[in-house]
């Protein structure tokens, strides 16, 4: 397991927040029980975190870090939502944070390959 304080605050705080946004309350939502959540699972959050932050080339980094080491785990449809998702964004929004177009197709292949060498 990956777990570590940096990834525990993060899950705070999106828990908070998706708590807040859920009930339209202002005051701090609901923990999200660090223990109940999968390695994949807290990839979700990550990734998610990170991409909401526009911290695409980081967000890549940690997907193949994340995959290349925990090889028992499938993490296909992690990768796919992540790179499903840069391909949603404008142009401009991949360029003003250092990100091309091109770096998701060929993150996509990079990550599919691994996959693929991973089922064997």
């Amino acid at each position: 397991m990956f777990k570590n304080d940096y990834i525990l605050d993060m899950v705070e705080s999106l828990g908070k927040n998706i708590g807040k946004s859920l009930t339209g309350k202002k005051e701090d939502g609901e923990k999200i029980s660090i223990e109940n959540l999968s390695d994949k699972d807290m990839l979700m959050i990550i990734l998610k975190k990170m991409v909401i932050d526009k911290k695409y080339n980081e967000a890549e980094n940690t997907l193949f870090e994340i995959v290349n080491k925990i090889k028992d785990i499938d993490f296909t449809e992690v990768g796919e939502w992540f790179y499903n998702e840069l391909s949603l964004k404008k142009d401009e929004d991949l360029l003003e944070n250092n990100f091309l177009r091109d770096e998701i197709k060929q993150g996509l292949k990079d990550f599919r390959a691994i996959n693929s060498r991973r089922r064997g």
